[in-house]
């Protein structure tokens, strides 16, 4: 089988569909086109991946051998519902873009796979080649993680076979560490919100050596550094009367998940653990 002449179809004008479809496009993929029920969409996402607009699901199925399914995970249901029931569908593959649910959610009786790219698509319009270092979840049948592993070798992206009773782990790891860091931002935001002329912002920097430090396989406990790491109980007090109910449990909780990490002696842990207990209510 020509990896490059595989019609691939897209069902759904998101941004995760639109942004893959012009990175396969850049790749040397033979992407064919779209088809939504959302017209202004669909209409932006044809303009920029330069493809064709079906009129149906069944026409975009009947021309495509590889159909991604890129729609929001509530409307799965709906699509799998009307794919189920076409004629000539035992040699197509179908591929949902979820991380969270099972390619065969609904115990479909053709090929199907899931593919769940490790990034955040907050616009239709990155370019491909930030997607040069991707890397991919996989799941599904035999046939179809075969023909997915097929593209990503042409792609020359990696990828991982996740299990699919592992998804809901997988998904909520990387909800924890995308809008997780959103919300510690936005604790962040109000902490520092009195401050004249301060931007908040210029503490991203921090945020940054921990991360590249856990990129490179330092442990969390080597990683971390500031009051925990001492065991300074007065630096932590401190942090609670500028605090209100609300912010205390958030730090409370965070640094009770954190303290078995800081590699800290019974009596300094015991001592923390009683504080932050006390505090998040």
């Amino acid at each position: 089988m020509d990896i490059q002449q595989i019609k691939i179809g897209f069902i759904g004008a998101s941004k995760t569909g639109t942004v893959i479809a012009n990175y396969f496009k850049y790749k040397g993929l033979k992407v064919v086109g779209f088809y939504s029920i959302s017209l202004d969409s669909l209409n932006t996402t044809i303009s920029l991946t330069n493809t064709y607009k079906f009129s149906s699901i069944q026409d975009l199925v009947v021309n495509s051998d590889l159909i991604f399914i890129t729609v929001k995970d509530d409307y799965l249901s709906k699509v799998y519902a009307q794919i189920e029931f076409l004629e000539n569908i035992k040699n197509k593959f179908f591929c949902h873009c979820s991380g969270l649910y099972p390619a065969n959610l609904f115990k479909q009786k053709f090929n199907c796979g899931s593919i769940h790219p490790i990034y955040t698509f907050n616009n239709k319009n990155i370019l491909p080649e930030k997607l040069n270092n991707l890397t991919f979840a996989l799941e599904g049948d035999n046939a179809t993680l075969n023909l997915l592993k097929q593209i990503l070798n042409l792609t020359q992206n990696s990828y991982f076979i996740l299990k699919a009773k592992y998804k809901i782990n997988y998904h909520l790891a990387g909800m924890l560490l995308s809008s997780g860091l959103l919300a510690v931002f936005t604790l962040v935001l109000e902490i520092t919100k009195p401050i004249p002329n301060f931007k908040p912002e210029l503490l991203l920097d921090l945020s940054n050596n921990v991360i590249n430090n856990l990129k490179t396989k330092v442990s969390i406990t080597n990683t971390l550094t500031g009051p925990l790491k001492r065991a300074d109980i007065d630096t932590f007090q401190k942090y609670f009367t500028i605090l209100d109910k609300h912010q205390k449990s958030v730090l409370a909780n965070l640094m009770l998940t954190l303290l078995p990490s800081a590699g800290l002696n019974h009596e300094e842990k015991d001592k923390l653990n009683k504080i932050f207990e006390l505090e998040k209510g």
